[in-house]
């Protein structure tokens, strides 16, 4: 009878301990889950080998397969559609760039011969508005080459080659992979103990 009300205070206690931790842990903001899929079990995994200087091979098995490829099998959509807009923003800069500079330089050289015009007056008022299409069409072709320069430096934001790697041994762990035992964290209780010779302190711990 003396026991029953230190085990349910021992019950009652672990009970509160219990929840404390589970209020612990779902303070901690859940970790991010990374883009991508694991392989089945029967399917062939993927392979990163290493060309002559900075290059890289990529395979499925022993197929050898585009980078597209690679990462559509590996589900990474996120860098292939970003892949896609770079390319597409590059091409767009490169057609606006060449447009400008030759648009620019073909009004630059559009003034014509003012010299032919029989009246000085009339060849003044041709230089004039010479002058001024020179300026504008030389002022266009220099925006269309800054706009060349910066199209040169967009990357094509492909994955270097350790993030291959890194996607390629994220893809590789089959389905069904039991995942990474999480760590345990140390606890000590310390329970007081009361019997025919005395009292005292119980200390259990786990490591």
């Amino acid at each position: 009878a003396d026991d029953a009300p230190g085990g349910a205070a021992s019950g009652a206690a672990g009970r509160g301990a219990d929840r404390a931790t589970s209020a612990v842990d779902s303070d901690r903001p859940a970790a991010t889950p990374r883009p991508g899929r694991r392989r089945a079990a029967d399917a062939a995994p993927l392979r990163v080998s290493s060309d002559q200087g900075d290059g890289v091979t990529l395979h499925e098995g022993t197929r050898t397969i585009s980078l597209d490829e690679f990462l559509a099998i590996a589900g990474r959509d996120d860098l292939r559609r970003d892949m896609r807009t770079r390319r597409w923003a590059k091409r767009g800069l490169y057609v606006t760039a060449v447009a400008g500079i030759a648009g620019g330089a073909g009004l630059a050289l559009s003034g014509g011969n003012c010299n032919d015009l029989p009246l000085f007056s009339d060849q003044e008022v041709c230089r004039g508005r010479a002058t001024r299409r020179k300026n504008l069409g030389t002022g266009i072709a220099g925006l269309g080459a800054v706009v060349f320069a910066i199209a040169s430096q967009v990357g094509s934001g492909a994955p270097s080659r350790v993030e291959l790697l890194e996607i390629a041994s994220r893809y590789n762990r089959v389905v069904g992979d039991a995942p990474p035992a999480r760590p345990v964290r140390p606890t000590v209780a310390v329970t007081p103990t009361a019997g025919p010779d005395g009292a005292g302190l119980v200390v259990t711990g786990r490591f």
